[in-house]
């Protein structure tokens, strides 16, 4: 079995259920390490034209998120004695650091012999808008990668026309 275990968790309902599956890998000599990437929200808050934001309070509320995140991970591992610690990935100041190398740098500089993290399962016009940070990992990992799929639709109202047209046929199911 794996020794060591990088989960990367976001916070969103996909990242409780990460934990759960790396627990049932997890043996008595695997150590999981749990990261969450705070990402950098000059890139990720796109503010309208003419609304100013102040990005040194948007920083530290995300960093405070990330830490929050962290925590109720370790918890979880903990309830589950799973021997578990937490590292948060801070790019809120990197102008060219992405989520996916700042997953892959950690597993490589941890030496992970498996990553874990959580798919949202969008497709179409979401996919396209929002990206896909597992897909990127998966395609460029040099490790095994384990994508655990939520249950609970992610939290973003972009418009998708199956949920309003349920009676739509398959095939014209725009992003279906």
């Amino acid at each position: 079995m794996y020794k060591k275990i990088l989960l990367a968790v976001d916070g969103s309902p996909a990242s409780h259920e990460v934990i759960r599956e790396a627990s049932r890998l997890a043996t008595i000599d695997t150590l999981i390490r749990v990261i969450t990437i705070a990402d950098n929200p000059a890139f990720v808050f796109d503010a309208p034209y003419g609304i100013h934001y102040d990005l040194g309070a948007v920083r530290q509320a995300v960093l405070q998120q990330a830490k929050a995140t962290l925590e109720r991970a370790h918890s979880e591992l903990e309830q589950l004695e799973v021997k578990a610690e937490t590292s948060l990935v801070d790019l809120t100041t990197q102008a060219h650091g992405t989520v996916v190398k700042a997953i892959l740098d950690e597993a490589k500089a941890w030496e992970a012999e498996l990553i874990v993290l959580g798919t949202h399962g969008r497709r179409g016009v979401k996919r396209l808008l929002l990206g896909s940070v597992a897909e990127m990992v998966v395609r460029t990992s040099p490790v095994p990668v384990l994508l655990v799929r939520s249950s609970e639709p992610f939290p973003f109202g972009l418009f998708n026309p199956a949920e309003i047209y349920r009676d739509w046929p398959e095939d014209e199911v725009i992003g279906g």
